[in-house]
């Protein structure tokens, strides 16, 4: 057997509360680094939603400058023209 020092009672009590201040510093200094990344990882959330933003508006108006555009290319006086001059096609007579 190991002979163990004896301690008076008061120096157990002084042990104990040190041990619990320890502790509760130990708890507060987690939830503050717990909070700190949170923080972190929310404002990297943010960038990232304003980028995903940009890059949809962005995305919207080249979308709709294509629109536009097939709008343009399938026109039937365009489709005509081309038809008449590249082509050297004639309309057909009706009867």
């Amino acid at each position: 057997m190991i002979p163990r020092a004896h301690t008076h009672p008061e120096e157990k009590s002084v042990l104990r509360l040190c041990l619990r201040v320890l502790c509760i510093v130990l708890l507060v200094m987690s939830v503050l680094f717990l909070f700190l990344m949170q923080r972190i990882k929310s404002r990297e959330l943010d960038q990232e939603i304003a980028r995903l933003k940009q890059e949809q508006a962005e995305a919207i108006k080249n979308l709709n400058q294509l629109d536009w555009r097939i709008e343009q290319l399938k026109s039937p006086e365009r489709i005509k023209s081309l038809a008449q001059d590249v082509l050297g096609m004639q309309e057909r007579e009706r009867k």
